[in-house]
């Protein structure tokens, strides 16, 4: 074997070497993929979508095995307007509009909070959200600027009412 051969396989020895050093995640960044689990552990209470409610406004909020889902509606009138906010002690990392045809949303979007405003014609209108490294939603939502009532909430499959307005999901530990 010739002087330059050895030594092109001692370098690409060292390039390997180092680039599987280099590669391998460190002690700290370990734990912390271990402490933001990539799967969801939401309660199992707020899986699934709620009955409709079509009696008066309501509020929708389910969980999926994609996201979370929020919707509002007020079946009784020409025009009402719910204002509100999620937040949640981690990150929203993608958020999606569901409109009824012609209707109108605003959503502002940080890093922890969607701020949303949707101008209701008696359809159903909402918005979709991606969490990570979130414990806790939080949700506030307002009709026409009145916190509207825990009565017309509804979480998950069994249609959950919470104790108040606004309310708070903590992730099963």
């Amino acid at each position: 074997m010739t002087m330059s051969r050895i030594t092109a396989s001692v370098a690409a020895a060292a390039l390997v070497t180092v680039g599987a050093f280099a590669l391998a995640p460190s002690a700290g960044a370990a734990t912390s993929a271990r402490t933001c689990a990539t799967g969801e552990h939401w309660p199992a209470s707020a899986d699934g979508r709620p009955a409709a409610h079509a009696d008066a406004a309501s509020v929708y909020l389910w969980h999926t095995s994609t996201g979370w889902r929020l919707r509002v509606n007020d079946p009784h009138v020409d025009r009402a307007v719910f204002t509100g906010s999620v937040r949640v002690d981690g990150a929203i990392v993608a958020v999606g509009r569901h409109l009824e045809r012609g209707g109108e949303g605003v959503l502002n979007r940080g890093k922890g909070v969607v701020d949303f405003r949707f101008v209701n014609h008696g359809g159903v209108d909402g918005l979709n959200f991606v969490t990570r490294c979130s414990t806790t939603v939080t949700v506030n939502v307002k009709r026409d600027g009145v916190t509207v009532s825990a009565a017309h909430v509804y979480v998950g499959a069994s249609g959950a009412n919470p104790a108040a307005v606004p309310f708070t999901i903590r992730k099963a530990v």
